[in-house]
């Protein structure tokens, strides 16, 4: 949780890593949602963040960095899939990085706000 000064939440903060399936990451997302839908008008949570990192190796048939790259893309797609056009979803991802040859990695945070 991200508090403001007055001790009343903000944002609802979830964080993995090395995500490799929906059913990891699929209840934070509901709840994240669930808190953002309770009384909304009187509620002082603003927004949800989910946030992830993740890293690959080269294969025969996508380099690391596609990997990851690609990785990121279908959370974010997944996500905003599970509540259509309910949320105002955006997503900020780093640079990948191969600083290792044949190895990748990457991190990328999603928002979550309610539509106006």
């Amino acid at each position: 949780m991200l508090w403001w000064a007055n001790g009343s939440p903000r944002a609802i903060i979830e964080i993995k890593n090395q995500i490799f399936s929906f059913s990891q990451y699929e209840n934070d997302i509901k709840r994240i949602c669930s808190f953002l839908k309770k009384n909304s008008h009187e509620s002082s949570l603003q927004f949800g963040i989910f946030a992830f990192y993740d890293s690959a190796f080269s294969g025969t048939r996508k380099s690391a960095i596609e990997k990851v790259a690609d990785k990121i893309d279908r959370i974010f797609d997944k996500i905003n899939s599970i509540f259509p056009n309910q949320f105002d979803l955006s997503l900020h991802k780093s640079d990948i990085h191969e600083e290792i040859k044949d190895n990748a990695w990457g991190s990328a945070c999603i928002l979550i706000k309610r539509k106006c």
